[in-house]
């Protein structure tokens, strides 16, 4: 599969688990937003199910900018995202998630439902 294909069905995949609505206002998304840019550390992240967020395109433009700490803050709320981007992003080393970070995700599902899920 070409780059071109690989990066429409990651944001398709990344639209599903937002139920297409822009995660930081909520209304209809556009784009997909890679939280570690996609260059970084060759292909371990770029297509990575957790190293996204659906946005629309005036937050898109907005978070493009955004420091570390604001990508923390904002993927605060979804503890499975936030686990794995505060993991990879200050070691770059590993894409699996630990299995602290697995059992915590089954405990939040098992409590909340889905981690892409309104409450």
């Amino acid at each position: 599969m070409n780059t071109k294909k690989l990066n429409k069905k990651w944001s398709e995949v990344i639209k599903y688990l937002f139920k297409g609505r822009c995660h930081v206002c909520k209304q209809p998304g556009t784009d997909a937003h890679h939280l570690i840019k996609r260059n970084c550390n060759g292909l371990k992240f770029k297509w990575h199910c957790l190293n996204g967020v659906w946005v629309c395109r005036k937050c898109h433009q907005t978070i493009e900018n955004y420091s570390h700490k604001q990508i923390v803050n904002m993927v605060s709320s979804i503890p499975i995202i936030y686990s794995w981007y505060k993991a990879n992003y200050d070691n770059k080393k590993s894409h699996v998630l630990s299995e602290e970070a697995i059992y915590d995700l089954l405990k939040y599902v098992l409590k909340y439902g889905a981690p892409y899920e309104d409450r």
